[in-house]
């Protein structure tokens, strides 16, 4: 039996959409922007964190830095309704998440790279650290030359494309020169991770500049391959890294949200992505899982332990 999510709109209509959970915010939105964070380590560990943007999207200038192609807000491609949490940041056109795991690798969900997803990963993508913004109100608008890297290649993909797969997905991607300017992070070698340990995520949600996760748990923990949390997680979190709190060691990836909502029966408000249309209103808006209302969506993490580094 699947699932149920149960969804309210402001206008106070219950909306019942079948589809899988595969991003969502729980309860409350608790993402914040990398310059809110005042923890200086989770601050450094955010310049580690890497997304993959299509080359037609940067240009290279003649000074050597990289200049973004930014073309509209979030809020104007998804039209998105007034007052929707980071609307007015530019979206551009990034692909998942990942982070420098070596000086010479990188790791990121398995789905993200795979020739069933996409042709050529690193011929067609820059590998871009430090998409963030630096204070309100001020966009990332051009990258320095360090921040932009390439990759010539996957070592390692594991990823099971069954839809019903609750399975290993990973990827390790070689970058064509060292990356020596920002520390690979620190992983897990063994064990598994406390049951209802606290623990964050970073990463790039919907082409957005780099988000923190923060404040969340383990909710299930028994699986050898997986676990689940309640990370606030969106389309482009795939491939995240997910950190213990205590320790701000890697313990998994970010790889898919399960849950399913029920088909309505009197209306059918579309789904972009992670946000549902409000019909009343004419805009989207976030998908949000409330205890309260039901919901018992999780999303899952590959332990970082598969990946068997050595």
């Amino acid at each position: 039996m699947p699932k149920k999510i149960f969804l309210i709109s402001t206008w106070a209509i219950s909306f019942f959409i079948s589809f899988n959970a595969s991003a969502l915010v729980f309860e409350v939105d608790k993402r914040l922007d990398i310059y809110e964070i005042q923890d200086h380590t989770i601050q450094e560990l955010a310049k580690s964190v890497f997304t993959f943007v299509p080359k037609e999207n940067l240009t290279k200038r003649s000074d050597g830095q990289f200049e973004l192609a930014i073309k509209t807000s979030l809020k104007d491609s998804i039209g998105l309704c007034s007052g929707e949490r980071f609307g007015e940041q530019p979206s551009i056109g990034t692909r998942c998440s990942g982070f420098l795991s070596a000086p010479t690798s990188g790791v990121t969900a398995g789905h993200c790279v795979s020739p069933l997803a996409v042709k050529d990963i690193c011929a067609n993508y820059y590998v871009v650290f430090d998409y963030s913004i630096a204070a309100e109100n001020q966009p990332p608008l051009v990258l320095e030359p360090n921040s932009v890297r390439e990759c010539n290649g996957i070592s390692k993909l594991v990823f099971d494309p069954a839809p019903s797969a609750r399975t290993d997905d990973y990827a390790v991607i070689n970058f064509t020169k060292p990356v020596l300017d920002r520390k690979s992070l620190s992983y897990r070698k063994a064990g598994t991770i406390h049951d209802n340990e606290e623990i964050f995520m970073l990463g790039f949600p919907h082409g957005l500049p780099e988000k923190i996760s923060p404040g969340r748990n383990i909710v299930e923990n028994a699986d050898p391959s997986y676990f689940s949390t309640n990370l606030d997680c969106f389309h482009g979190n795939s491939g995240s890294p997910v950190f213990n709190a205590r320790t701000f060691e890697v313990e998994g990836i970010f790889v898919r949200g399960e849950g399913d909502i029920p088909p309505i029966s009197s209306q059918d408000p579309k789904l972009i992505g992670d946000f549902f249309k409000n019909t009343p209103m004419g805009c989207y808006q976030t998908l949000v899982c409330r205890k309260s209302e039901g919901c018992s969506a999780t999303m899952d993490a590959t332990r970082i332990t598969r990946l068997n580094f050595n």
